[in-house]
Parts: C-alpha cells; structure tokens; sequence
C-alpha cells in the first residue's frame, strides 16, 4: 500500500481541495508550520477530494496512531486517512457523509468504546452519524434530525450520564439545539434555545466552574439585539440559561434605545 508523508503540522487547502500536511522545522522552540526565516516549509497535499473544509483528528482503528477525517463542503463524502504513528498515512478511504458539509464532529455516540463521526449540512435537516467499527473503517446509522439549516456541531456529555449530548448551531433561526444521547446511538428530539443570534460554531467548556460543560459561541450575525458572542450556562441537567448579559460585560452596553 502506499503510503503519504505527513510531518507533525497540519493546515488544509480550500481552492486546492486538499489536506495540506506542514513539514517540520525540527529545531526546538520553533513552530511546526514556521521556519525562523519566517517562510513556510513545503508541504504535501493530500488528495482528499474537492472543497475540504473540516478536520478531525483522533484513533480510528485503534492502533495509537493518529488518524484523520476530512469533510468537503462540496460534495457527499467525506475521506478518512489512518496514521501509522510516523507521520504517514494511507491513501483516503470514502464515506458518504451529509451533503454541502457545515461541520464534522468526532466521538463515542453508542457507546462501544470506538469513535464516530457525525457531519452537518447546509442544506438538510438530517445529520449523517457514521459509526467507527474500531478498525477505520464507518458505516452510516440512522440519520438523526436537526431541525432546519443545521450547521456547527459539538459533542459533550452534558447531563453527567456519561453519554456525548449533541450541540447544533443553527445557520438560520437564531436557536441553539441541544440533543441529549441515549448512549445507544440515537439522540432526543432535542431542546431549541433562541439566542438572538446566528450560531455557527458552538464550543463547550465548563464556564462557570461548577463541573458541567456549557455553550459558547460566536455571532456572525447581527440580526438581533444585544449582538456579540453568547453564553449559555448548564444547570447540570443539560438545561441552559442565557447569561451572555452578565458574564460578557460589554454586551450590556448595547440597547435599542
């Protein structure tokens, strides 16, 4: 089999349609991706199909080695590389994925210890959920519904069952939409937050020190007031509140007055 050398760095390519595996400088205190001269090493481009737009990284056949998934947002696959631990990776493997891809996530969503991976689209309501089978390879499950224009997805276990819950910012509608998981693979029907703004990319992390994971994301629109970026603060139930107001203080500045 042929194999393609990778270095340690990453970027991708979007008018090349390619991954873009950075060389290493190999000298200490200098970053993967920069030489000290301040130009960028040669790299090689991976063949991973037209417009490849959203990465994820992690062990797919569960060797150690770092593997890579690669979602178009042109197109209905997405291509998965297995790593071999020494910066080379096999040629790319195909899967159907959503078409017109908004983002891609990675993690254990029926709960058999093997990583999955879940793809949104622009232009549908279903969410594509493959199902790792522990030696690279996916196969697609029952599509789980987003509602309308699902777009940025986060996978965090959000009411402390032990199960990834799935967030899903909205590219129209200025909701947020929580879905807790089952553990088996499935998803509920899903909580909408109106937030006033257009979610593209939610984050999760524990904003408020409590020991749950909360929402954060950006505004790329200005379509409501107050504008900026949101917080959205987990009772620990995988209830939220918004509390954008009070934990992001140049928010209150703004009024319709």
């Amino acid at each position: 089999m042929r194999r393609i050398r990778l270095a340690r760095a990453l970027t991708f390519s979007l008018a090349a349609g390619s991954l873009l595996a950075i060389s290493s400088t190999a000298r200490a205190g200098v970053p993967d991706c920069l030489r000290p001269t301040g130009e960028f090493p040669v790299g090689v481009a991976l063949g991973t199909g037209a417009g490849s737009s959203f990465v994820e990284v992690g062990d797919w056949n569960g060797d150690g080695a770092l593997d890579l998934a690669v979602a178009p947002n042109l197109g209905v696959t997405l291509a998965v590389l297995l790593g071999d631990g020494a910066g080379e990776f096999s040629p790319p493997v195909a899967y159907a994925c959503s078409i017109f891809c908004a983002d891609l996530a990675a993690g254990d969503v029926n709960g058999d210890g093997v990583t999955d991976l879940i793809t949104s689209s622009l232009v549908s309501a279903d969410l594509a959920v493959l199902l790792g089978d522990g030696a690279g390879g996916f196969a697609a499950s029952l599509a789980v519904t987003a509602w309308s224009a699902p777009a940025g997805l986060a996978l965090g276990d959000l009411d402390d069952d032990g199960h990834p819950d799935l967030v899903v910012g909205r590219s129209s509608g200025l909701e947020v939409l929580v879905l807790l998981s089952d553990g088996a693979g499935s998803f509920g029907p899903g909580a909408a937050y109106a937030v006033g703004a257009t979610p593209r990319t939610p984050v999760l992390g524990d904003i408020d020190g409590d020991g749950d994971l909360d929402i954060v994301f950006a505004n790329v629109g200005w379509s409501n007031f107050p504008p900026g970026d949101k917080i959205l603060i987990n009772d620990g139930t995988g209830v939220f509140g918004d509390e954008s107001l009070s934990r992001i203080p140049f928010l209150s500045e703004f009024s319709l007055d």
